[in-house]
């Protein structure tokens, strides 16, 4: 049978409160109202949610489960509901953005610049993650991420563009080095690898398909502290490359050798993609990426 949206919130209520009496002190209703909404909420499931004791209640494993898929209903629900009042509003209110660690820091300036110029009563909640797409979601509007693998759940994907995962070093290290003519050669370099979400150890990719493994003096998620260090002339880098307007200053290293293509990608929750707010900070994620691959940004 369907759910009762009544009942779901009656259950989680009293879920979130540990018992009857606080969950009606909180919903302002009465405790034989949500016990004859929980109770009903049993029946269509068929099987005991709470246990009830002297000192509340405890969730059932069946509990447990309709606890966190509930919640994200609401959630889902409360959103289509400022979906249907949003219509025809202005983007107005709070954004949150899950961000890969290691952006390039000029992309946060030059977002804030867009949105005060052309969307002055959005606000933003900026996060990072080493790994947004398998970060917790449940209170977030936008994540980007790099790589195949989406988010899971309900979202709406779109490409902002593709990167490169390649060898990079400075000119300075390279004329103090040598630059390595070989895979074999990586070996004597100094090496700052990006971890990527999708692998569970160091490796080098190869353009021919497959990856060959590296022993790195470094491992980070933060893109851009590893091209700091290569900037710095420590050694050589192994990251997303986006050639926006700061890769200026690297050398390929081994380019006809190393290299795999990685996705840049935005996504939407999907029952949230088409609030105002959230369609114009897309846009204007689109705009700054727009701009930046041509280098005026």
């Amino acid at each position: 049978g369907h759910v009762d949206l009544e009942e779901l919130r009656a259950f989680l209520a009293v879920v979130e409160r540990g018992s009857f009496l606080a969950a009606a002190v909180q919903t302002h209703s009465s405790r034989a109202t949500l016990r004859r909404r929980v109770d009903a909420l049993e029946a269509r499931a068929g099987r005991p949610l709470l246990e009830r004791n002297p000192q509340g209640v405890t969730l059932t494993a069946a509990g447990q489960l309709l606890a966190e898929q509930g919640r994200l209903i609401m959630q889902d629900v409360d959103a289509l509901v400022d979906a249907l009042r949003d219509v025809s509003r202005a983007p107005a209110g709070r954004v949150t953005i899950m961000l890969p660690v290691g952006m390039p820091p000029q992309l946060t300036p030059q977002l804030v610049r867009l949105l005060r110029s052309q969307c002055p009563d959005v606000q933003i909640d900026l996060r990072a993650h080493a790994d947004p797409a398998s970060a917790a979601l449940d209170d977030v509007d936008l994540v980007i991420y790099v790589g195949e693998r989406d988010p899971p759940g309900p979202w709406v994907c779109h490409e902002l563009l593709v990167a490169r995962e390649r060898l990079l070093a400075s000119p300075e290290y390279l004329a103090a080095r040598g630059a390595p003519r070989s895979l074999e050669q990586l070996a004597e370099h100094e090496l700052f690898v990006w971890r990527a979400p999708d692998r569970d150890a160091p490796v080098a990719p190869l353009r021919a398909g497959g990856s060959v493994p590296i022993t790195p003096t470094l491992v980070s998620p933060d893109i851009f502290q590893l091209r700091e260090l290569a900037r710095a002339g420590l050694g050589i880098t192994l990251a997303p490359d986006a050639e926006l307007d700061d890769s200026e200053g690297f050398i390929p290293v081994l380019p006809e050798l190393v290299e795999r293509a990685l996705p840049v990608r935005v996504a939407v929750r999907g029952v949230v993609a088409e609030l105002s707010k959230n369609r114009a900070v897309l846009a204007r994620f689109r705009e700054l990426v727009d701009a930046l691959d041509r280098g005026d940004g």
